[in-house]
C-alpha cells in the first residue's frame, strides 16, 4: 500500500509505477493488480527488467479519506532469507489534473449534500427538542449552511478533509435525538446553576490541559492518532512482526501494541483528522493537539455530571442531583485523570451511565446499544449486560406472568406482550447494528462473519498485554498477600515486585493468581446478581444502582491484570449512590481519596511531582491502598444495599416532574 494523505478529489490522476517483476530463473514474472481506494483500475503482466507502468483514474469530487494505492501480486520465497517477496518497486509518480467538466468552485455531489442537510436538520431538531426558540434554531441552521458553502468555495480541500468529522458529528446527534425530550425535562430545574457548575469544571480542566500528561499513554495516543490520520481504517491494526517496520519513517515504525477496541478509536480518528485539516503541517506532539486530546475526557466528564444530575433528581430531588454533579465535577481524582493524566476513561463511563439512565427511565431498547458501545471501549462494561437483562425481566416480563395468575381486573395494567417482545428485538437489533458500524470499518468482525480480525481476537490481545497480578492497581493483589517488593533507584526489587509479578505463578492450593482472581470475581458477581434479583420489585432503581457499583468495584479489586485507572467506573457509581443515600458520603470520600493516591503514585513513576520521592521508600502506601479497597468492597457487598434502600425519598415539592416515569412504573405507563 502507498497512502497519500489528504489527496484532493475532483481530479483526473496519472500514476506511473517503475518496477520489476524479477524472479529466480525457473519462475516467470508475476501479474500485477492495481487498486485505487479499493477499486480495481488496472492489471499488468510484469517483466524481469525495470519498466514504467502508467495508470489513469479519477477521484470523486469529495473523496472520503486518503488516496490509497494498492499493488497485489503473487509472492515467492527468497532462497537467501526465506522472505515472501513480490515485485521490486523503484518509484511512484502521482500527477493530479483537472477532471473533465470539473467546476472551479467546489460543489458537493448529491450524496454529500444530503449528508450536510442531515447534519443540519439533526442539529436543528435536537436544539428545538431541548427548548431552543424557532427563530434561534432557524438562524443557527442558516448560518451553519452558509458557513459550509463558504468554506467549500474558499478551501474545497479543507472541506473534504473535514467531512469525516462532520459525519461523526451527525452520527452523535442522531444518537441523542431519542433522548432530547427527557434531556429537556431532566435539565429544566436549576439549569443556570448546573450550567455554571459544568462550565467551571470545564474551565478548570482546560487550565490544566497544557500539562504534559502521563507520557507513556500520551505517546501511544500520538502514534495512534498519526496512523489514523494517514492510514485507511481497515489497515490501522496492521503491524509487522515485532510490532514495527525496519524502514525509518514507515507508517508502521515504532507502533506500540494496539490494545484498544475500535470504540474510542473513532473519537481519536475524528480529532486527528480535524487537527490535520486545521493544521496540515502541524505536529501531533504540539501542545495544541495535546489540549485537543484532553478536551475529549473533559467533555465526557461534563456528560457524566449531567447524567448524575438527571438520575439522582428522579430519586432524591434536584438539590441532591446538583450535589452529585458537583461532587463528581470537582473530584480531584477525576480532574487529575482527565486534565493532567490525559486518559479517556470518562468516555466509556459516560456511555455506561447513559445506558443506566435510559433503563431507569423506561427506555430499555436504547439502553443496550449504549452499553454495547461502552463495552467496545472498555470490555469490562460487558459485565453489566446480564444485570440489565435481569432488570428487563423484572420490569417488563415478570409482570405478564404475575398478571396471568391474578384475578381479572386486579393490579396495575401492564404493557402488551407484543410490545415487550418488540422492545427486546429493537434493543438486540440496535446493539448488533452498533457492533457492525463501530467494528466493520476497522476490518474487525464478529465470528463467524469474515474479517481480518475478530472482536474476540482483539479483546484477548488487550487482555494478554499485561499478564501480571496488578498493573498498577491498589487492589487485592497489591496487599501483603503477594509478598514484599520495594521501588529503589528507579527499579523494582525482589521477585517482579507488586506490580510486575506474573499472574501465572502458583499462589495457593496449586492454583495461579489469575485463576484465583477469576474465581473470586465470579463468586462475587453471582452473589451481586442474586442480591439484586431478591431486591427486585417496585422501586428497584436503587438496587440497580447498588448492583452497578458492586460489579464495578469487584471488577477492580478481585481480578488480576488491573490498572490503576480501572476504578473510575466505581467512583462514578459511588457518586451516584452517595447522592441517593447521605450515609454513603464518607464511603464516596474514601473511594475518591484512595483513587487519587493510586493515580498520583503511578503518575509519579514517569513524572516529577512535588514531595513524591519519599513515598517510594516504603511499601506501606501500596499495602494501605490495597487493603482499604478490599475493605470498601466488603462494605459495598454487605452493607451498602440496605443503606440505599432505606434512604429517604425526596419531599413532595421535588417529586419527579410530569413527563418522567417514576422508578418501577415503566410498565404501567407503557400500558396507558
Amino acid at each position: 500500500r502507498i497512502v497519500v494523505p489528504a489527496a484532493p478529489g475532483n481530479a483526473d490522476w496519472t500514476a506511473t509505477l517503475r518496477l520489476s517483476g524479477g524472479r529466480p530463473p525457473d519462475q516467470p514474472s508475476p501479474p500485477l493488480t492495481v487498486l485505487i481506494d479499493g477499486r480495481l483500475v488496472a492489471q499488468f503482466t510484469t517483466s524481469a527488467d525495470y519498466r514504467d507502468y502508467t495508470v489513469r483514474f479519477e477521484r470523486e469530487p469529495l473523496a472520503l479519506g486518503d488516496l490509497t494505492l494498492t499493488l497485489r501480486t503473487e509472492t515467492f520465497l527468497s532462497p537467501d532469507d526465506g522472505r515472501a517477496l513480490g515485485v521490486q518497486l523503484d518509484r511512484v509518480t502521482l500527477t493530479p489534473g483537472r477532471a473533465s467538466g470539473a467546476l472551479p468552485v467546489f460543489f458537493p455531489p448529491p450524496g454529500y449534500a444530503a449528508l450536510a442537510a442531515l447534519l443540519l436538520g439533526t442539529a436543528a431538531s435536537l436544539a428545538a427538542g431541548l427548548g431552543g426558540g424557532r427563530r434561534a434554531v432557524t438562524g443557527a441552521t442558516a448560518g451553519a449552511l452558509a458557513l459550509i458553502l463558504a468554506g467549500s468555495a474558499w478551501r474545497p480541500d479543507a472541506a473534504a478533509r473535514a467531512l469525516p468529522a462532520l459525519t461523526l458529528g451527525a452520527a452523535a446527534l442522531l444518537a441523542l435525538l431519542p433522548a432530547r425530550r427527557p434531556l429537556r425535562a431532566a435539565l429544566a430545574p436549576h439549569a443556570r446553576a448546573l450550567g455554571a457548575m459544568l462550565l467551571g469544571g470545564l474551565a478548570v480542566r482546560l487550565l490544566l490541559a497544557p500539562w504534559t500528561g502521563y507520557q507513556p499513554d500520551i505517546d501511544t495516543l500520538l502514534v495512534w492518532a498519526e496512523r489514523l490520520a494517514t492510514l485507511p481504517l481497515g489497515v490501522f491494526y496492521d503491524t509487522l512482526p515485532g510490532g514495527e517496520a525496519p524502514e525509518t519513517g514507515s507508517p508502521y515504525a515504532e507502533t506500540p501494541l494496539i490494545d484498544h477496541l475500535p470504540g474510542d478509536l473513532w473519537l481519536l480518528w475524528a480529532i486527528a483528522r480535524l487537527y490535520r485539516a486545521v493544521a496540515p503541517e502541524g505536529s501531533f506532539g504540539a501542545t495544541g493537539f495535546l489540549v485537543l486530546l484532553k478536551l475529549v475526557p473533559a467533555l465526557a466528564d461534563a456528560g457524566i455530571a449531567l447524567l448524575l444530575y438527571a438520575i439522582v433528581r428522579r430519586f432524591a430531588g434536584t438539590r441532591a442531583g446538583l450535589l452529585a454533579a458537583a461532587a463528581f465535577t470537582f473530584n480531584p481524582a477525576i480532574v487529575f485523570l482527565s486534565a493532567v493524566w490525559g486518559q479517556w476513561d470518562a468516555v466509556s463511563a459516560c456511555l455506561a451511565l447513559s445506558a443506566l439512565w435510559l433503563l431507569l427511565r423506561g427506555n430499555p431498547e436504547w439502553s443496550l446499544p449504549a452499553l454495547t458501545w461502552a463495552a467496545l471501549i472498555k470490555p469490562q462494561f460487558a459485565a453489566l449486560a446480564p444485570l440489565f437483562a435481569l432488570a428487563f425481566l423484572a420490569r417488563y416480563v415478570l409482570p405478564h406472568a404475575n398478571q396471568a395468575r391474578r384475578p381479572a381486573g386486579r393490579g396495575a395494567p401492564v404493557a402488551p406482550p407484543g410490545r415487550t417482545a418488540r422492545r427486546a428485538g429493537v434493543a438486540i437489533g440496535a446493539a448488533i447494528l452498533v457492533l457492525i458500524l463501530v467494528l466493520r470499518p476497522f476490518d474487525v468482525g464478529l465470528p463467524p462473519l469474515p474479517a481480518r480480525w475478530s472482536l474476540v481476537e482483539r479483546a484477548v490481545l488487550a487482555l494478554e498485554k499485561f499478564p501480571v497480578t496488578s498493573a498498577g492497581a491498589f487492589n487485592l493483589w497489591a496487599t501483603p498477600l503477594t509478598g514484599e517488593a520495594r521501588w529503589r533507584g528507579g527499579a523494582w526489587e525482589g521477585d517482579g515486585g507488586l506490580f510486575l509479578r506474573s499472574d501465572l505463578q502458583s499462589w495457593a492450593l496449586g492454583l495461579s493468581y489469575r485463576t484465583w482472581g477469576t474465581l473470586l470475581f465470579g463468586a462475587a458477581y453471582l452473589a451481586i446478581l442474586a442480591a439484586y434479583w431478591r431486591s427486585r420489585g417496585r422501586g428497584d432503581g436503587r438496587a440497580l444502582v447498588w448492583a452497578c457499583l458492586a460489579i464495578a468495584y469487584a471488577a477492580f479489586v478481585l481480578p488480576t491484570r488491573g490498572h490503576e485507572r480501572y476504578l473510575f467506573p466505581a467512583v462514578v457509581f459511588a457518586a451516584l449512590a452517595a447522592a441517593l443515600a447521605p450515609r454513603l458520603r464518607p464511603f464516596y470520600l474514601a473511594v475518591s481519596a484512595v483513587y487519587f493516591v493510586n493515580l498520583y503514585y503511578i503518575y509519579g513513576r514517569y513524572s516529577v511531582l512535588p514531595g513524591y520521592a519519599a513515598i517510594f521508600a516504603t511499601d506501606v502506601l501500596i499495602y494501605a491502598g490495597g487493603l482499604l479497597n478490599v475493605a470498601l468492597l466488603l462494605y459495598v457487598l454487605c452493607r451498602a444495599l440496605p443503606v440505599l434502600r432505606r434512604a429517604p425519598s425526596p419531599p413532595p415539592a421535588e417529586a419527579t416532574p410530569a413527563g418522567e416515569r417514576q422508578p418501577g412504573e415503566a410498565v404501567a405507563r407503557s400500558a396507558r
